[in-house]
């Protein structure tokens, strides 16, 4: 199938033919006319930054923390990651790297699927191992701050 610029001014990025266009490998059926007026309209800038954000923000989804609770295995690679005792799974480095801010605001603008995994985890730690939940606290809590406000964070139901 031979590919053509469909007059986006040589933008090698899509390309189409009978109103396929082929965006970063993804197939899509819209009109060439819309996509058109789009890139000439100067907002295409700002729909690649918009998708590139999307699919940041969709790819960073939380484990199901019912199904990790129930694998000592990956409880415990989850804790040795959480206190720098080992590498990190898949998708939990930027998580780690998210609680200093959540616990300062209390995950106030985090998603749905993670306060849920937030509330579930900490909440199994606490009451489960609550030798691992006093490390993470002096991990990243040492003085105690942010804790009460923590706290009620995972008493809440939002």
């Amino acid at each position: 199938m031979e590919m053509k610029e469909c007059g986006l001014k040589g933008n090698p990025i899509v390309q189409c033919e009978r109103s396929v266009l082929r965006w970063f490998g993804h197939v899509e059926r819209i009109s060439v006319d819309l996509v058109t007026r789009i890139y000439e309209g100067r907002t295409m800038k700002m729909l690649v930054v918009l998708l590139m954000v999307m699919s940041s923000v969709l790819s960073y989804d939380m484990p199901d923390p019912d199904n990790l609770l129930f694998d000592e295995k990956s409880v415990t690679q989850y804790v040795n990651c959480l206190l720098e005792k080992d590498i990190c799974p898949p998708g939990i480095q930027e998580f780690k790297d998210d609680i200093p801010e959540e616990l300062k605001t209390s995950c106030e603008t985090c998603a749905p699927s993670k306060r849920k995994f937030i509330r579930k985890t900490s909440t199994y730690l606490m009451k489960e191992r609550p030798e691992v939940w006093k490390k993470i606290v002096e991990r990243y809590d040492a003085t105690g701050k942010y804790m009460d406000n923590f706290l009620k964070f995972l008493k809440s139901d939002d």
